[in-house]
């Protein structure tokens, strides 16, 4: 089956970026049978390499810059899944400190909606 996912703008309420530089990539709950006594074990938060290169990311022709299969990995073993899209160099607003605060966005995001979960 195909992955089952949302991209998830880090801002609430907000949108995700044309270029689709940053945003938070959430994978679907992991398989019942993997769960430990009906809940995941936690979340592994999954931030690629990039090379500092635009051409490596979330999508990218090598596979999430070479980590697409740590996602379903984790998920398989219990643990929900998140990946990171950050701006890198390339980026306008990337490099530092801007790749550094998309990072640090992302996490706050992150617990900003398991606080609302």
């Amino acid at each position: 089956a195909a992955p089952v996912f949302w991209d998830v703008p880090l801002q609430p309420g907000g949108t995700l970026p044309e270029d689709r530089s940053h945003f938070l990539r959430l994978h679907a709950a992991p398989p019942p049978e993997s769960l430990c006594n009906g809940a995941a074990h936690g979340t592994v938060v999954v931030i690629h390499g990039g090379y500092w290169k635009n051409k490596f990311g979330l999508d990218d022709e090598y596979g999430n810059a070479g980590t697409a299969s740590l996602a379903p990995f984790f998920l398989q073993r219990g643990f929900g899944a998140v990946e990171l899209e950050y701006r890198r160099r390339d980026h306008e607003g990337g490099g530092w400190p801007g790749t550094n605060h998309d990072i640090l966005a992302a996490l706050e995001a992150l617990a900003q909606l398991h606080a609302q979960a």
